[in-house]
């Protein structure tokens, strides 16, 4: 059996010698480490918010409606009314989301370009469908129909929605000039954080001036 013998002085000959305490060059690329999953994990928090800060998935849906009741077509997508004062209209569109998340719609306005003394419809009631309206047999019947409120919309559905609207600000309306809608004002909520955004409306909605129009209703 081999012995092992401490030296007078304390030290112990003939065994390995101790590993080095941990220097400061160590300590320092542990901290360079620490600093690095750190700018990592504040690099994915700025991506993740400048992502959900862009985030737009709302696409206009498969149908559209063109004003009810009168009006004709005026070219491709265009749905041309004369005006008609104090009279009320109907009209549809439809919005898909095309993201990955699911959003919440927290508002649809019902027009753009709603001003308070030059717009030409005013919103009176904003309807919306259920989910899946491609089942429905006849697509804008009222009865599929709900008063406007928030309400969650998954990846891949599309809503249709009524909007009943009434003209308005017959002193800004002349023969032969015209106001167009194009687009819907959309309020969302993604993770939180509120957008804001025009949809297309499928269908543009074009106003004709006429003459007398403030007793033209």
């Amino acid at each position: 059996m081999s012995q092992q013998v401490a030296s007078r002085d304390g030290s112990n000959d003939g065994l390995p010698p101790a590993p080095p305490e941990p220097g400061p060059r160590r300590r320092r690329r542990r901290g360079w480490l620490a600093a690095i999953a750190a700018l990592a994990v504040l690099g994915s928090t700025i991506s993740a918010v400048t992502f959900l800060g862009h985030y737009q998935p709302l696409r206009v849906g498969s149908d559209s409606l063109g004003p009810r009741p009168g009006g004709n077509w005026a070219g491709d997508h265009v749905w041309a009314i004369p005006f008609r004062n104090g009279a009320t209209v109907t009209f549809g569109f439809s919005i898909r989301n095309e993201g990955p998340l699911g959003i919440t719609i927290t508002r649809v306005q019902g027009v753009a370009g709603y001003w308070p003394d030059t717009g030409r419809l005013r919103p009176i009631r904003v309807l919306v469908s259920p989910a899946n309206p491609q089942s429905f047999v006849n697509t804008w019947d009222p009865a599929h129909f709900s008063s406007f409120r928030p309400f969650a919309m998954a990846p891949g559905t599309e809503r249709l929605f009524l909007v009943q609207a009434r003209f308005v600000f017959c002193s800004s309306v002349e023969r032969g000039d015209f106001l167009q809608y194009d687009s819907e004002p959309v309020d969302y909520r993604v993770l939180g954080v509120n957008h804001h955004t025009d949809v297309p409306l499928g269908v543009s909605i074009r106003i004709l001036g006429v003459a007398n129009a403030c007793s033209s209703g």
